[in-house]
């Protein structure tokens, strides 16, 4: 697996390719491009990448990215995903709809909890970096970060130390970074970036730093004392939170110089500065950068995820739609060839069937014809009740029967409010039970002597059960009573 990373520094691209075989990452190329420069590096590296498959990464400097640190008292991990939401809330310095969080976790069961690692930047930043490499013809599939790219650079030539810090210094992205326990305890992005132009007639690289003064050369002299203070102000965050670092690796294009080396032993009172190959040390972030994206781990960074996805992302998206559209169709098409075969099969059975059924059945045309008409005959006749009881009343019978009801000197009675309820049929327990309603009556009369005799002539129904008492009650001009009504006689 290959990792080809990029990194924008001041007037430079710097490029790394990195080759991971049998779990060793092997630097296969270290280049820098100028920027100013029309330069295309895809195209320019063709032959190098020739039948290679390869990540494309790059990353946003430090400054862009802010880490943050939490912990909670849970060791279960779906617990600490509910809690991380909430956590970042807090750490974040902007609202959630204006940027993007990363979060690492660290979880530390016998402590009993869990170390989160909050990496945010805001989503116009990311924007502009793709918008920044787009002139190269660059769009990376991985977006990771400067102090991510630190961070395992150190863990990869230093595996050892579980606890160090490190400096970058660069032209342009400047930062300090310190470890704890393996992991990313704080980055402070310098304020002054160190901006030393080498001469051609004087090399800086082996100028002590007792040979930098105001008379001898004001400009250099002045970068190395904003260098100075930015690195003290360092110095005595880390003093007050942790103490001075007993490990302090330095690395990047301004770290190779004699006078950088000797500032950085004088300000935090350590022994010499840890430092790798020139090459290396200088392309530290492109490599590093290299070795997260290939490393696909928990703790690879993808500040590209809800952000507009690669054009080697969306190629793979359209291959995987693609296939499934054919694998539908193809299954789509074996469904339905297979189902009419078999409906085929099945109606020549079917057919088959009715021939021999007929055959036997009936002889001649007539025999059918009236097996038919009875069959007919069957399905139009309604069904016989029930054996053990006669069905109950229907609401339309009951309505008429009230309705015929007649009053002298053609008086009329207003029915108000009708309830028709079962209150007894057959069961399975009791399938003998008989069929019984209660019909409760709410009507207006036009006298106390019409609704008195609308009542007896209702009581006299042979649809209502004599043998229960009914009470007519007078209430707001209204007249209201309850009767049972009993199964139809046939």
């Amino acid at each position: 697996m290959y990792a080809l990373a990029f990194y924008r520094e001041k007037d430079l691209l710097q490029v790394a390719l990195l080759h991971k075989h049998k779990n060793k990452q092997i630097i296969r190329l270290l280049r820098s491009f100028v920027t100013k420069s029309d330069v295309k590096p895809l195209y320019m590296l063709a032959s190098v990448l020739k039948k290679k498959e390869f990540l494309t990464v790059s990353g946003l400097p430090a400054a862009s990215v802010s880490v943050r640190k939490a912990q909670v008292k849970l060791t279960s991990y779906p617990q600490i995903l509910k809690a991380i939401p909430f956590l970042a809330e807090e750490q974040i310095p902007f609202l959630e709809k204006d940027g993007l969080y990363l979060c690492q976790v660290d979880i530390d069961k016998k402590k009993k909890n869990t170390d989160l690692t909050f990496l945010a930047t805001k989503k116009h930043l990311i924007q502009n970096h793709l918008a920044e490499l787009l002139p190269f013809e660059i769009d990376p599939d991985f977006i990771s970060c400067g102090p991510a790219a630190l961070f395992r650079l150190v863990r990869h030539y230093f595996p050892d130390k579980q606890t160090l810090s490190a400096l970058y210094l660069s032209q342009d992205h400047s930062f300090f970074l310190s470890l704890q326990n393996g992991k990313i305890d704080f980055c402070h992005p310098l304020g002054a970036n160190c901006l030393f132009e080498e001469k051609k007639e004087n090399s800086l690289e082996h100028l002590p730093l007792e040979g930098i003064t105001a008379s001898a050369d004001p400009e250099l002299f002045s970068s190395v004392e904003k260098l100075r203070q930015e690195l003290m102000r360092v110095a005595s965050f880390c003093e007050k939170k942790k103490g001075l670092p007993s490990d302090l690796f330095i690395c990047g294009k301004d770290s190779t110089y004699l006078f950088v080396k000797q500032l950085v032993k004088e300000i935090f009172s350590c022994s010499s500065p840890l430092v790798i190959e020139k090459e290396e040390s200088e392309n530290a972030i492109p490599i590093g950068l290299a070795l997260d994206a290939i490393a696909q781990d928990n703790l690879t960074l993808q500040f590209r995820k809800n952000i507009s996805a690669s054009e080697k992302e969306k190629k793979e998206n359209k291959s995987l739609l693609k296939q499934g559209v054919l694998a539908s169709l193809a299954l789509l098409f074996t469904t339905l060839i297979a189902g009419g075969v078999f409906i085929n099969e099945k109606k020549e059975g079917l057919n088959q069937l009715s021939k021999t059924v007929l055959h036997e059945e009936f002889v001649d045309c007539e025999a059918l014809a009236q097996k038919t008409a009875i069959f007919e005959k069957q399905l139009v006749l309604p069904k016989n009740p029930l054996v053990y009881s006669p069905p109950s009343l229907l609401v339309s019978d009951l309505l008429v029967s009230i309705s015929n009801i007649s009053l002298p000197d053609n008086e009329k009675i207003v029915i108000k409010n009708l309830h028709y309820t079962l209150t007894s049929y057959p069961k399975v327990g009791s399938p003998k039970q008989p069929y019984l309603g209660k019909l409760d009556l709410v009507y207006s009369a036009p006298s106390s002597k019409a609704a008195k005799i609308f009542q007896e002539k209702l009581l006299s129904s042979p649809f209502v059960d004599q043998t229960k008492k009914s009470v007519l009650v007078v209430k707001d001009e209204l007249f209201e009573t309850s009767v049972i009504i009993k199964p139809p006689i046939k």
